[in-house]
């Protein structure tokens, strides 16, 4: 509740604008992750 009343203003538009981003980032997050592995995979395979 507190992170939302920093990102709240009067008329409590930017919350929604808060959850997405939010969604996004975690979603991000997964993916950077799988590539960061997809890499250190190949990364291994080739010095292999």
């Amino acid at each position: 509740s507190d992170i939302y009343s920093i990102v709240t203003d009067e008329d409590n538009k930017p919350v929604q604008i808060f959850n997405m981003s939010w969604l996004f980032q975690l979603v991000y997050a997964t993916y950077s992750f799988q590539v960061y592995q997809l890499i250190k995979q190949n990364g291994r395979n080739i010095s292999n």
